[in-house]
Order: C-alpha cells, then sequence, then structure tokens
C-alpha cells in the first residue's frame, strides 16, 4: 500500500465516522424543534433519547403551558405520571391497583412559545 494512501484513507474514514455522529444528535429533535420523546411513551429508549439508560423501565411524556414556567413544570410532571401510570396498567398483567415507586424525571425540554416537556421513568422493578 502506498504511503500517502494511508493518511487520505484515515481522513475519509474520519470524516464519515464525524457525520454519523452529528446525524444521530440531529434525530433527537423534530423539525418543530421539540425532541422526539414528545408525544410518545414507550419502554425501549433506543432512537428517542439520548439520555443514559443503565435499568429497563418505561417511560412517558407530560406536557402543560402557563404564564408561570414553575407551575407548567409542575403541571407536566402530573401529566407525565399520569400518562405513565396508564401506561404501566396497559403493560402489565391486570391488578386491581398498579403501584409506582422511585418514578423521576430524566429530560425535560422548554419550547420557544413557553410549553414545559418533561419525560418520567420508572423502572420495571418498581412499577407493581
Amino acid at each position: 500500500m502506498n504511503k500517502p494512501f494511508l493518511p487520505l484513507l484515515c481522513a475519509i474514514f474520519l470524516l464519515f465516522g464525524c457525520a454519523s455522529v452529528r446525524q444521530e444528535e440531529g434525530a433527537l429533535y423534530r423539525a418543530d424543534g421539540v425532541p422526539v420523546w414528545v408525544g410518545k411513551t414507550f419502554s425501549d429508549p433506543s432512537g428517542l433519547w439520548s439520555g443514559p439508560v443503565s435499568e429497563k423501565g418505561y417511560y412517558a411524556y407530560g406536557e402543560a403551558r402557563y404564564d408561570n414556567e414553575k407551575i407548567a413544570a409542575s403541571a407536566a410532571a402530573l401529566d407525565a405520571k399520569v400518562r405513565l401510570l396508564l401506561y404501566v396498567n396497559s403493560e402489565l398483567p391486570r391488578r386491581k391497583k398498579s403501584v409506582l415507586t422511585g418514578v423521576r424525571c430524566v429530560d425535560r425540554f422548554v419550547s420557544e412559545d413557553g410549553t414545559v416537556y418533561v419525560l418520567f421513568f420508572v423502572s420495571r422493578k418498581n412499577a407493581r
């Protein structure tokens, strides 16, 4: 192999590697700038959320818009918890009452119009 060819080949691989990372990061947001997880409930975060995934569980979003961002965040959290409970109830075998413990907010986004979006998570072991 020719020595000048090797640096050129390395540069090409580096360029394609960087381009694919940028494309993945761009895929985390829709065309309107909102994260792709908005409007979804899911148990497999691949392709929907870039955050750390150390345990299996359930995700649900919530949204709210008020003049006060703190109130909007609280309302969005309540919305997410309700959606999470409804989703877990549909995924787990029928029981009289479901209990979710250890529910936590894993992502938050505020849009330009002031809408607060939150993503909540509960692990499978804490959903019973």
